[in-house]
């Protein structure tokens, strides 16, 4: 029996000293697994924090695009609105054209002037 009880005592030092290794393994691997699970969630808070900070950025960008847009377009305004000073350009063809009377006059300073073309060229 003496070998019995010390086979037991044996086993029961072995069981017992399996036992606190598995529940340190499995504490140890629990803060494994916190450790990971806390990197992760800082990590996951940097992406949103910087998906954040680059929508802000863009939406930012876009409002300044947006000003600068209407800034163009009061240029483009300004610059095709006719000033009152200068003529428009219906006013210019208007007085760079000539009366229909001056049109079919011939002047006469030209009249013995004109050449007839030769009969050889065409």
């Amino acid at each position: 029996m003496k070998i019995m009880d010390a086979n037991f005592w044996l086993m029961l030092a072995y069981a017992s000293s399996y036992w606190t290794n598995s529940q340190e393994l499995g504490e140890k691997k629990r803060k494994e697994e916190e450790k990971k699970e806390k990197e992760e969630a800082e990590q996951k808070a940097l992406e949103v924090e910087g998906a954040t900070k680059s929508h802000e950025e863009l939406m930012e960008m876009k409002q300044r695009l947006g000003k600068i847009e209407e800034t163009i377009k009061e240029i483009v305004l300004e610059t095709n609105k006719p000033s009152e000073k200068a003529p428009t350009k219906t006013q210019e063809d208007q007085s760079t054209k000539l009366s229909p009377k001056e049109e079919s006059k011939p002047e006469k300073e030209h009249k013995g002037n004109v050449q007839k073309p030769a009969d050889g060229f065409h």
